[in-house]
């Protein structure tokens, strides 16, 4: 099996965002990006997506984790706008199911709007709607965490690939997913940890009077920092995938 990802790496991804050269000025930018996004729809955003699909990439490479420079903005932009249009594609399907059976609630309680209460068709009707909304609801809730579970993956080999089409070849990158389960299981478990995190603090800042007006300064570094951390995670993990997958082709024994 793969080695994956011991505590000491761990340790030293979690805190690769503050040291390095320049890693400051770096955070910054980043940070500056990540509150503009909270502003201006998007294009602050395709920059932080690119940025961070060049952490994963680097990290894909066996680079030791750092913050790159932020140059060749016209690349950032290309791969950020790549790696939104896969997770759009990747997460449309729970997007349907969450605004439809919605949309189906709502016209139902419009269309018995008026009728009398004791009206059977009308309760019948919104029995109906909220039917459709809770099934929509929990189906949404299966394929958005199926979409959370593939989509670092599919990310990982387009960094990897370079095309928008790698995120899609899904026979290429299955093995790498399949192989190592675990290995990918435990780097979306430590993602999702951070980022729980990151809204309890943002709970925590919104009930305190003090904090509340400051949310957008606590959250925007906050993000970013997870989502490099998360960049270089998963594109270690992408990188031992490989080499296991590799190892095995190859028809080598497998280390334990």
């Amino acid at each position: 099996m793969p080695e994956g990802v011991t505590l000491s790496s761990l340790r030293d991804l979690l805190g690769f965002p503050f040291r390095g050269e320049n890693w400051s000025s770096r955070f910054l930018v980043g940070a500056a990006l990540a509150v503009a996004s909270l502003v201006i729809p998007i294009l602050p955003l395709v920059f932080v997506v690119g940025y961070v699909l060049d952490v994963t990439r680097r990290s894909i490479r066996g680079e030791a984790p750092a913050l790159p420079a932020w140059s060749d903005w016209g690349r950032l932009a290309a791969d950020g706008l790549r790696v939104l249009v896969a997770g759009f594609v990747y997460t449309l399907p729970a997007s349907v199911c969450f605004v439809g059976g919605t949309v189906i609630y709502f016209i139902s309680i419009f269309a018995v709007a008026g009728r009398d209460s004791s009206d059977p068709s009308a309760s019948l009707a919104i029995l109906g709607g909220v039917t459709v909304f809770l099934i929509a609801l929990g189906v949404g809730i299966v394929l958005w965490v199926l979409a959370s579970v593939l989509l670092p993956v599919a990310t990982a080999h387009l960094a990897a690939q370079g095309g928008l089409g790698a995120a899609f070849r899904v026979g290429e990158w299955w093995p790498l997913l399949w192989r190592n389960k675990l290995g990918w299981f435990a780097a979306w478990v430590v993602v999702a940890g951070l980022y729980s995190l990151l809204s309890l603090t943002v709970t925590v800042a919104y009930y305190s009077v003090v904090l509340c007006c400051l949310i957008p300064v606590l959250v925007a570094p906050i993000s970013f920092y997870v989502a490099a951390v998360g960049g270089a995670l998963f594109g270690e993990t992408y990188r031992q995938s490989v080499a296991f997958v590799t190892e095995v082709a190859a028809g080598a024994p497998a280390s334990s």
